[in-house]
């Protein structure tokens, strides 16, 4: 069985993973994770100790929209959210949402937002402006505070920070760069039966060695995938994947 699928589960811890060995994320979860970055020591249940550090996930959804289905693509390592959304005036509007962390761009979660509606005629179809809220709140110790999604207008939006590692004594570093232009809406011209758009999260920390600018190079990451159609970015995931 390559895909299972299910109705949308009631803790959203359940929900499935994903992740290329590098980055990880609970689909619809306020946190991502990244290999071998640890944050400084801190009170667990019942000892000090040092913990993975959290980086928000950026995740979104459509503000209003409930989701119906949840499936797990292992073939190609992915998860699609579709959810229904009432558009008031105008017919029922579709989402799909599709999640994966890059394979071979290993810096990048790729989040693909489509809707979808049927038009009877182009007058059934009234301009839609659906607004892409946060899934959830970033926890209090997530590092670093990163602007929420529509923040970024451009290529020049990212955030950066230093992550104690008390395992080594030493600091490293991490940044981040978010989205692009119009993230925090999905527009449906009128009479359009659909419309789309991306969103990148792309990741480069000091921990992975050299000794290049770690934000420039986060922003290059983000603006190669944004390059690309999301038929050729996914074809590349997949195929990686499948090797």
């Amino acid at each position: 069985m390559d895909v299972i699928e299910a109705p949308p589960p009631n803790i959203s811890g359940l929900m499935p993973a994903v992740s290329n060995g590098f980055l990880g994320t609970v689909t619809n979860s306020c946190d991502l994770f990244v290999a071998g970055l640890y944050s400084a020591q801190r009170h667990l249940v019942v000892w000090e100790g040092s913990h993975r550090t959290r980086l928000s996930s950026h995740h979104v959804a459509v503000a209003g929209a409930n989701i119906t289905r949840v499936a797990l693509d292992m073939r190609q390592a992915t998860v699609t959210l579709q959810s229904t959304l009432d558009a008031g005036g105008g017919p029922p509007v579709r989402i799909e949402q599709l999640v994966y962390a890059h394979r071979s761009r290993r810096s990048l979660l790729v989040q693909e937002i489509s809707a979808t509606r049927d038009c009877a005629s182009p007058s059934s179809c009234p301009a839609l402006n659906l607004t892409l809220a946060p899934a959830c709140a970033p926890s209090a110790d997530t590092t670093p505070p990163l602007p929420q999604a529509g923040a970024c207008a451009d290529a020049s939006c990212g955030a950066s920070a230093a992550v104690a590692k008390p395992e080594v004594g030493a600091a490293a570093n991490v940044s981040v760069h978010a989205w692009g232009a119009d993230a925090a809406r999905l527009q449906l011209p009128a009479g359009a039966p659909t419309a789309g758009t991306r969103l990148l999260l792309a990741v480069r920390t000091s921990v992975e060695g050299g000794t290049e600018d770690l934000a420039a190079a986060a922003a290059a990451d983000w603006a190669a995938g944004m390059a690309l159609p999301r038929a050729a970015l996914l074809g590349e995931h997949v195929g990686a994947w499948a090797t």
